[in-house]
Formats: C-alpha cells, sequence, structure tokens
C-alpha cells in the first residue's frame, strides 16, 4: 500500500508543542486498526515531520523544511516524529 502525505497547520504553537501533538497524532494512528474489506485488518503507523514558522516570508520554505524532517524520520526508523 502507498504511503500517503497531509498537512497539518497549528497555529500560534512552539515547537516544543507542534511536537507534543505530533507524537500525540502518531500514537492516536498506531492505536487503530483499520479493516480493509478485501485485506482484513491494517496496522498503521505515521512518520512525522515537525516545523515552526522562524520569520521567513515564504510559506513554500517552512513546508520544505517539515518535508525534510518528515523524510529525516524515516530515515531514523519510521513511526516517528521530528523537528526541522
Amino acid at each position: 500500500m502507498a504511503a500517503r502525505n497531509f498537512l497539518v497547520v497549528l497555529v500560534d504553537t512552539v515547537q516544543e508543542a507542534a511536537l507534543a501533538a505530533a507524537e500525540k497524532l502518531g500514537a492516536e494512528i498506531r492505536r487503530h486498526r483499520f479493516m480493509l474489506a478485501e485485506a482484513g485488518f491494517l496496522h498503521v503507523t505515521a512518520s512525522i515531520g515537525v516545523a515552526t514558522f522562524d520569520g521567513h516570508p515564504d510559506y513554500a520554505y517552512l513546508i520544505d523544511r517539515a518535508d525534510k524532517a518528515l523524510y529525516r524520520a524515516k530515515q531514523e526508523g519510521r513511526d516517528r516524529s521530528v523537528a526541522a
């Protein structure tokens, strides 16, 4: 099954709180079992990259930092949250 990426935006959130929210989201994803009609139950994990606004005016820069943190989480063993 292919991996899926999505973006969550937390407004006025410091890095520590954003990372805690990411950890909580990852724990909730791990806790659930997903039923697929053709394959039975599926266990899902999440690798999460977190980046906080540092004053750079281009939102694409922030998304790029989060994306790089996501791939670092995957390289470090998956199913974890990493801050940029």
